[in-house]
């Protein structure tokens, strides 16, 4: 009778050995802040099109009939039916090249939307930290995002902006983290300590009488945290910060570790990937969300034949137009759907190649927690605040956001061995 009992535990727990060998926990040991990098901050502004950018075309259409500028202006607005088109008109076609240009053109640029930039209680020119970025938002501003040839594999075939950094951006990954010796003025840059004084403080100008069409249904800034290697995606998973307020950020790091020891258990066990066992198309470095991203991208090319211009994609491809809008709309349905369910059914779900895009076993994201208090002229107002505006201006337009840590260390999440073969025999 022993002997049988003792058989079947020892077959409940070799089950479990051999069906389940990982299991995740909190790590024994703390991460440091100087062990991660900040989190890359892209803000955008609600308004997709400045007022005065409008009469100025609108006004140049009327004594050189630059009709493709009003079509384009509609299409960034989302809207119909705001000028009248002739039927030849609808047919008018512009380059990538082109529309990129007006985007451009009718946005508001970052050195007017960031008015201060305070980072490791050192002030800094906000052109020298912050970089334009074309997102699914249009044209918007990051900080701590690291150049595009450590993001992309051919950064020369992406529809995105080839800019000038002032900083070296290195070779970063959240498995390999930073090389040694590797200087801490390089991208992605890290924090140093704890605090509102020790993160980034901003002051960003909304300009309401500019706004011509949002976004949104409110007046406003989009802020989204994320990894320095990942492409953000703000239309869905942005944060709003009203102007006229003063914002305090909390950051709080999410950090997945993997020992090398869970390496040889299959992937379909362990249930995540390591950076040399899933390669990208079109990403450098393996991350659980540039795969999802990768394979929106696929999706909406088989699907619709063309990719949304913020999309990954290789210099033949097409990028979509207005035309188009209905079915890369739908392929982004059937994506986010198929993500949240992987038994969805659909007729053409058959098109969408399995992704399984698991997360790397090495991983980092980023949360927040806001907080927030109106701004007010009971109080003195740095003049850097204000600059050339008077203290009406800056209650109704300005907004201040802090983003900072509040712990110095954190603890992260292990993936190990439930119990290597010689733990399992020690047991018995």
């Amino acid at each position: 009778m022993a002997v049988f009992g003792a058989t079947f535990f020892i077959n409940i727990l070799f089950t479990k050995f051999r069906e389940s060998p990982v299991i995740m926990s909190l790590a024994p040991t703390t991460t440091q802040l100087s062990a991660f990098p900040f989190p890359a901050v892209t803000i955008c502004n609600m308004n997709n099109v400045r007022k005065s950018n409008v009469a100025s075309i609108l006004k140049l259409h009327a004594s050189r009939g630059k009709t493709v500028d009003k079509y384009l202006i509609e299409d960034f607005c989302e809207k119909d039916d705001e000028f009248d088109f002739t039927d030849s008109d609808k047919n008018i076609t512009a380059s990538w090249d082109y529309i990129k240009k007006l985007m451009i053109e009718v946005s508001q640029p970052c050195h007017e939307m960031l008015v201060y930039c305070q980072w490791y209680s050192t002030k800094y020119e906000c052109s020298d930290i912050f970089n334009p970025a074309l997102t699914d938002e249009g044209m918007c501003c990051t900080f701590n995002r690291v150049k595009r040839e450590f993001i992309f594999k051919n950064p020369k075939d992406m529809s995105d902006l080839n800019v000038t950094y002032l900083h070296e951006s290195i070779d970063w990954s959240p498995e390999r983290g930073y090389p040694s010796e590797s200087p801490i003025t390089h991208l992605p840059w890290r924090p140093i300590g704890a605090g509102s004084h020790m993160g980034l403080t901003i002051a960003v100008d909304v300009e309401a009488d500019q706004y011509y069409c949002s976004s949104e249904h409110s007046i406003g800034f989009k802020v989204l945290l994320h990894n320095p290697i990942e492409t953000p995606k703000l239309a869905s998973f942005a944060s709003a910060i009203r102007a006229g307020s003063e914002t305090y950020v909390h950051i709080m790091p999410t950090i997945m570790v993997s020992e090398d020891r869970i390496e040889d258990i299959s992937v379909e066990k362990r249930q995540c990937y390591f950076i040399n066992e899933r390669h990208l198309l079109y990403y450098r470095s393996y991350t659980q969300k540039n795969c999802i991203r990768e394979c929106e991208a696929n999706f909406t090319l088989t699907y619709c034949g063309c990719v949304l211009y913020y999309m990954p994609k290789d210099i033949h491809t097409r990028i979509c137009g207005r035309k188009d809008g209905w079915c890369a709309s739908y392929a982004k349905r059937v994506m986010d759907i198929s993500a949240g369910d992987p038994n969805y059914e659909d007729k053409d779900f058959k098109l969408l190649k399995p992704c399984v895009c698991l997360p790397g076993c090495h991983e980092i994201g980023y949360s927040m927690s806001l907080s927030s208090s109106p701004l007010t002229n009971l109080v003195e107002i740095k003049p850097e605040f204000i600059k050339k505006h008077d203290i009406n201006y800056f209650k109704e337009n300005m907004a201040i956001i802090h983003l900072f840590f509040t712990e110095s260390q954190f603890t992260g999440i292990l993936r190990t061995r439930l119990f290597g073969f010689t733990e399992f025999l020690c047991e018995y």
